[in-house]
């Protein structure tokens, strides 16, 4: 049984649809910088609701990996971008 323990709020609809954009534009290398700060921030609201709610442990490490990677995928395009400029 899940109960709320926290006060966060769900993801808005606009949310949930621009994150499944954005996820798609990870999957196929097409993310830029600005969206990726974005997608982390929508994914950083979904991890602070999940680690409100009891029994959602696996959830929040989900999510904390998938924006781990997002961030290592961005500091790979900025250093591929760097390296194009020298």
């Amino acid at each position: 049984m899940t109960t709320t323990t926290g006060t966060m709020p769900p993801l808005t609809d606009e949310e949930i649809q621009r994150r499944s954009i954005l996820i798609s534009k990870l999957k196929e290398e097409t993310i830029n910088h600005t969206e990726g700060r974005e997608l982390i921030s929508i994914l950083e609201k979904e991890k602070q609701k999940a680690l409100t709610e009891e029994d959602n442990g696996r959830l929040a490490f989900a999510i904390s990996s998938l924006i781990s990677y997002v961030i290592e995928y961005l500091e790979s395009q900025s250093e591929i971008i760097s390296k194009e400029e020298e």
